[in-house]
């Protein structure tokens, strides 16, 4: 499974759902995950200068490079899901 979260994402605690992500994905038995935090994304993987208003605005409105990179990357045989 490949977890991909977004480092500045205003709504999801990355700190937090990272390590229990990857406590849980283990807990189950699964030894075929991936887990990557992009880091100056937010929660729709778009490159942000910083997220939270009045600084929104500097949002570039396209999916990340870094995000389309890991995805067209080879998985060797992991699941791909993307948490938005």
């Amino acid at each position: 499974m490949l977890t991909i979260f977004g480092e500045a994402d205003p709504f999801v605690n990355t700190s937090v759902d990272a390590p229990l992500t990857e406590q849980l994905l283990k807990q189950g038995g699964n030894d075929k995950y991936r887990i990557e935090i992009i880091p100056g994304t937010n929660h729709w993987f778009m490159e942000v200068g910083r997220c939270m208003p009045p600084h929104a605005m500097e949002t570039k409105h396209e999916f990340s490079p870094k995000v389309l990179e890991i995805l067209s990357g080879s998985t060797n045989g992991i699941t791909v899901w993307v948490k938005a």
